[in-house]
């Protein structure tokens, strides 16, 4: 698979109005619930939802801190390496170190 992004012609998407962006509105989980539904009726296949996965914490109160440092590739590897031989995520292991210190 080429992994250079496809070009695309100005003509494709033309600029929006103001009114039409006015328009634009965020999909709420009952216009999805309904569009399941419509699908459903239309090609008479079962469409199970989708349930939601663990995804990103929810924002407010942090439950995680966000970090960015820099470290030697021989250390994260061992550190992914034990996390794979305890059958967890690295990131899970990492704050496990931590949390014992």
């Amino acid at each position: 698979m080429n992994n250079k992004r496809m070009k695309r012609d100005d003509d494709e998407l033309p600029p929006q109005t103001a009114a039409q962006l006015k328009q634009f509105r965020r999909v709420s989980p009952a216009d999805v619930e309904q569009a399941r539904l419509g699908m459903e009726q239309q090609y008479g296949v079962k469409i199970t939802p989708r349930r939601a996965g663990p995804g990103r914490p929810p924002k407010g109160d942090l439950k995680y801190q966000h970090l960015n440092m820099r470290v030697e590739p021989v250390a994260f590897a061992r550190v992914k390496a034990k996390a794979h031989k305890l059958g967890i995520k690295y990131q899970t292991f990492i704050n496990q170190l931590f949390a014992s210190v």
